[in-house]
């Protein structure tokens, strides 16, 4: 049932912006994230190559919050997806 698994996980979309990192983090906010639900994060296609060549990685997790780190600080933002598995 769809109503099961739409429960189950959410999705969002959140953005990096390239003016936002300060000593090469950055904490966003992200509904629905906790300390222990799994995540999934993958920047949208048209980011992906700047995104892997700044060495972007999502290091740590809190409620309602992400934080990324970075090599390089990109020069342009970047969209980022966040698949959210809920606590069963």
């Amino acid at each position: 049932d769809t109503d099961g698994l739409q429960r189950q996980h959410a999705t969002e979309t959140i953005q990096l912006f390239a003016s936002d990192w300060v000593d090469s983090r950055q904490t966003i906010s992200v509904p629905g994230v906790s300390e222990t639900n799994t995540i999934f994060v993958e920047p949208v296609i048209t980011n992906q190559n700047a995104y892997t060549e700044a060495e972007i990685l999502c290091v740590s997790q809190a409620v309602d919050a992400l934080t990324f780190t970075c090599v390089t600080i990109p020069e342009t933002d970047m969209f980022v997806n966040i698949v959210i598995l809920n606590d069963v």
